[in-house]
């Protein structure tokens, strides 16, 4: 059975401000975190890290951080913010529906981060 993520070990990743192969680290970072804190995939594009705050259902604040494989990414920062806000609310609106008992509300994207570009 192919794992979720195995794009990870196929794709390459650079600095997206300097250019430089950071691969290793990424790769390491991706490869620990659970598959769904990783939204997207199999695609050249931009990794976004993205803090998100919801509260559960008991009413206890989380606050994840997510991978968002983008491939077409905004240059300017509203832009981006709404891209990035349309498609973690739509990941959480799917994920309500297909586990209403461990439903989440008040979902909001806080900082985001442009972590690497990203090329298979």
């Amino acid at each position: 059975m192919e794992k979720k993520c195995g794009w990870i070990e196929k794709a390459t990743f650079f600095d997206p401000d300097y250019g430089s192969d950071v691969t290793e680290g990424v790769r390491e970072v991706l490869k620990s975190e659970h598959s769904d804190n990783i939204i997207g995939g199999h695609c050249n594009g931009e990794l976004l890290k993205v803090e998100v705050s919801y509260v559960t259902r008991r009413g206890n604040l989380k606050q994840p951080v997510k991978y968002l494989l983008l491939q077409e990414c905004p240059r300017d920062d509203k832009k981006l913010r709404a891209k990035v806000t349309q498609i973690i609310d739509a990941a959480y609106t799917i994920k309500n529906v297909y586990n209403p008992y461990r439903a989440v509300k008040d979902v909001s994207v806080g900082h985001i981060e442009r972590y690497a570009d990203v090329r298979m």
